[in-house]
Formats: C-alpha cells, structure tokens, sequence
C-alpha cells in the first residue's frame, strides 16, 4: 500500500488532478501517516543512540565532515550538537586528515569495518585524553559515510599503567629474590666447601697427631739401633784384631769363617749401614709431610691474621697434593724474595690448592706447572701457570661463579674458584686470569702486605 502511494505522489500534477477528492484526501492521509511513523523512529532511534553509554558519529568519507553526533559525544568533547555539525574530524583528532579517511576505505577493502584502535582526541576547551575508536563504512549511491563508535579509555590506560607499574614493581622484586637466591645459594655451596675443607684440615691435623706419635719412637729406636749397630762393628772390629794375633790357631776358626761365608758377612755389614741410612732418611721424609700437613691445616694457630711466609704455605700444600699432581706434572718454581704477608694462611692454601688441581686437571698427558711469586709495590702476587688446554674466551667471565665448570660432569663442583674468589676478596686482594685455548692457562693472585683496618664481618668465625 506505501508502495502503491508513492506511485501515486509522485504522478504529474495533471495526473493527481484526475484523481477524486476522496482518492486524493486518502492519498494524502496515508502518506502523512507514514511520515509521522518514519518521524517517531528516527525520534526512537536517536533517544536510543543519545543514551546508548558510547559517543557515536557519523560522517562523510570524502569531506570527513560531521553528519551526525549522539549526546554522549558532545558532551565527552565539550561541544554543543550544533557546534559539532560544523566540525570535521581533524578538529577533534589532529593526527587524522581528510587523505587518511580515503586511506581508511581502502584499508576497509571489501569489509565494512576495521578491527579497533587507540587514539587521542582534542576537547573544545584544548585538553587530550585517548580513545579508543571502532569505525564501520556504510556504503550507498549517493555518498559513503563513516559511522564511529569511540570512548574514554583514561580510566583503564591509568588502570594498565598501574598494572604496568605493579608488574615492574614485581619484575624488580623477582629479580631481587633471584639475586638474593644466588647469593644464598653462592653462600651454601662456599659454607659447604669451606667445611669440606675444615674437615680435610681437621682430618689432616689428626692423621699429623697420630702419625707424630709412632714415628717418634721409631725414630729414637732407630737411632739407638744406629748406635748399637756402631758398638756391634767395634765389637767385631775387635774379634777380627784378636783373629789376627791368634796365628797358628786358623783351624780354630774354620767354624766361624765358614757361617760369614753362608750369611755373606761383608755385604750384610756394608748393606746395614746402608739400610738404617736410607730409614732415617725415610723417616725425616715422614716428619716433613706430617709437618706440612699441619701447616696446611693450620693446627697450631688460632687462625688470626698473622705475618706468613706465603712460600712456607706453598710448600705444604704442594706436599699434600703432590700424589695427584707427580705422574703428569713436572712442578718448577721461580720464587722471588717475598716479605712476610699479613693474612689467614689456612685460607691462602685453599686458594694455592685449588689453583694447582686445576692446573694439574687441565693437562692432558704431560705438561709442566710454574709457580712463580713477586713483589710489586706495597702487593705480592703468585701466578700458578700451566701448559694445558686453556679456557675458552667466553667461559673466562664465569669461571668464577658458583657451581660452574669447565671440567667433565661429574669431575668438578665448580666451587674451587668461586671460594678462591671470595678468599681473595676477604684479604682485599684480586684474581688475574690470562687464558690461551690449546696453550695453557696463569692465574695470578694479587694480595696488599698489609691489611687495611679489618672490620668485624673479616674477622675469623
């Protein structure tokens, strides 16, 4: 029937004439009629869109002139409807210009709308806040328009920038407890190897106190035996006198003659003098070791800091490792007149020993270990040098962490270094590390003569 009456309406002038006054009064009413249903839901629909919560425009794609704004939108922006009629969208939103709205519709393609987007709007009275912006193309004969959908997103951008904050905040304090988790377990693994090495020392200073006990009666026997064995040969010295005087008496001592025969009396004679030598020798060798084991475990000190002879501690530890270092290693030193050091010298010899097993472990087949010493300044230095295989440049940097090693798994705790470092560190000294793969690795240790004022966490537990 609509249909039917625009037909009707719109037939020429002369054609509506012929039409009756009834037909046309009907005419007229229906189409009144439509206009005012067309009339009350455009009225609908804009009270709907006015209070719909999210600002809505619509405007021309060519021009980007405003058509159409909701309530919502006027009043986030501080402008009148009549106001923002007479607006583009560049007036709200310099970054956008009329060449980027026909940029926008070939960026729509065949679609209708574009995935949403955040931008920054300009209210009439100059301020800024951002959007974010949903844009749909409605496409007809007559001109394309663009119908926005955009709202105030400062709340949730401040929200996100507190999430942001907070998740820094976090990050930071992660990164914290990381660091005081290494910290924590660099501390574990140094308190365990320095209790690794208290029991060495302790085992070492029993097996000293046990072993002290036997060798020094059987070293007061042995040299009693000496003497006894020098009045037994004057004894004999003396039979063999008398056997001289007693000529004519040979057949006397036939008997005798014949048993030094059996028993090769002159060798056994020259060969006792021999053998008591080579076990009192054997003996001093014994006492040294002992006493370097006491002087690597530091048994007759109260580990304070004390003036060292630093060789004296090379030697000993050189002594109590030399087992796993004699069948591969050939061991040369070149010492130079080193003063007395202040320092805690049990300490220094966990750094000599783990340098020099190092050394030892890093060579492959034979290969040779200097250890030279010096003095530079008010500092002495020992370098432990070997000809191994070498560290590659990139592990030279983390040598000195906990529990990382260039040894095979299962070889190394990757702790030796790290306690080294910490050791040094206490004795307000430092570690040079001077690697060539395929060459042979130096390390140089570097410590003051003296001690700057100690303070109460450098003092001995």
């Amino acid at each position: 029937m609509a249909a039917d009456t625009g037909i009707e309406v719109n037939r020429p002038a002369a054609a509506l004439q012929s039409l009756s006054q009834q037909h046309l009064e009907q005419l007229v009413l229906e189409r009144t009629a439509e206009l005012q249903r067309n009339s009350e839901r455009l009225a609908e629909t804009q009270f709907a869109m006015d209070r719909a919560g999210i600002c809505i425009a619509w405007t021309t794609v060519n021009t980007a002139r405003f058509l159409y704004v909701n309530d919502q939108a006027c009043s986030q922006l501080g402008y009148t409807r009549q106001e923002m009629l007479a607006l583009c969208v560049p007036d709200i939103n310099p970054a956008r210009s009329p060449s980027s709205f026909r940029q926008l519709q070939l960026e729509l393609g065949d679609s209708d709308h574009l995935p949403p987007w955040e931008t920054v709007l300009q209210r009439k009275d100059g301020s800024r806040y951002p959007v974010e912006v949903k844009v749909y193309l409605r496409r007809s004969p007559g001109q394309d328009s663009f119908i926005f959908f955009f709202g105030d997103i400062t709340e949730r951008k401040r929200a996100q920038a507190d999430a942001d904050a907070r998740l820094a905040e976090l990050r930071r304090n992660n990164r914290a407890l990381e660091e005081l988790n290494g910290k924590l377990t660099q501390a574990h693994g140094q308190l365990l190897q320095s209790e690794k090495m208290a029991s060495i020392g302790q085992l070492s200073a029993g097996v000293a106190h046990e072993i002290n006990n036997p060798i020094g009666y059987v070293k007061s026997n042995l040299n009693s035996l000496v003497r006894y064995v020098d009045d037994l040969e004057r004894v004999l010295d003396s039979y063999a006198q008398a056997e001289g005087r007693c000529t004519g008496q040979e057949a006397h001592f036939a008997d005798l003659h014949q048993v030094k025969t059996e028993v090769e009396f002159d060798f056994v004679r020259e060969d006792l003098r021999s053998l008591l030598s080579e076990s009192v020798a054997g003996l001093d060798r014994v006492t040294r070791i002992v006493q370097n084991l006491k002087d690597f475990s530091h048994v007759d000190c109260d580990e304070s800091w004390a003036m060292e002879d630093l060789h004296r501690g090379i030697d000993s530890t050189l002594n109590v490792i030399w087992n796993h270092l004699k069948y591969n290693c050939e061991v040369k030193k070149e010492y130079g007149d080193l003063p007395p050091v202040e320092c805690l010298l049990s300490q220094l010899n966990q750094i000599f020993l783990n340098l020099l097993v190092n050394a030892a472990d890093a060579i492959e087949g034979k290969g040779t270990i200097t250890i030279r010493t010096g003095v530079s300044g008010d500092q002495v230095w020992v370098e432990v040098a070997d000809t191994g295989k070498g560290i590659p440049a990139e592990k030279i940097r983390r040598i000195f962490e906990p529990f990382f090693t260039t040894k095979p798994v299962g070889k190394g705790t990757g702790l030796g270094l790290s306690v080294s470092y910490s050791i040094v560190h206490k004795h307000h000294g430092r570690i040079e590390v001077d690697s060539v793969v395929g060459q042979g690795s130096t390390f140089r240790v570097w410590l003051p003569l003296k001690q700057p004022a100690l303070q109460p966490e450098d003092q001995p537990a």
